[in-house]
């Protein structure tokens, strides 16, 4: 049996789904390519607190549809039922078949002492092959 620490457990409050629409890809004139798009929040019940964000995954495959690659950006949360725009940039591309985008929530926390969790922003950026 699991006994999670209870930090790690919170109570179900409601679902939140992230469509992905207006993709497009960009080949760069400086050697990397930017995957582009908007994911849209829907949520029915459930409630951000400060510092949620959406986590966008870029997912390439070869001709065996094998994940060859993958990379990740985040964006803030946009609001129930509004959109906000990503884009992925990625160097020195490994030869690909397809790709595949996909979102879910994100929600970093630092834990202090006494308990207490803070929302923690997440700064990342796609590295440089």
């Amino acid at each position: 049996m699991l006994n999670p620490d209870t930090y790690n457990v919170a109570k179900a409050q409601g679902t939140a789904a992230f469509p992905i629409s207006g993709i497009s890809k960009i080949d760069n004139r400086d050697g990397c390519t930017t995957f582009n798009g908007e994911v849209r929040a829907v949520a029915d019940g459930f409630k951000p607190s400060d510092g949620q964000q959406i986590k966008i995954s870029l997912v390439l495959r070869n001709a065996q549809n094998a994940i060859i690659y993958g990379d990740i950006a985040f964006v803030d949360w946009p609001g129930n039922g509004r959109s906000t725009p990503f884009s992925i940039t990625v160097y020195d591309l490994p030869k690909y078949v397809s790709y595949d985008l996909y979102a879910q929530i994100w929600q970093l926390t630092l834990r202090l002492a006494g308990g207490r969790q803070v929302p923690v922003r997440p700064l990342f950026a796609s590295p440089a092959h």
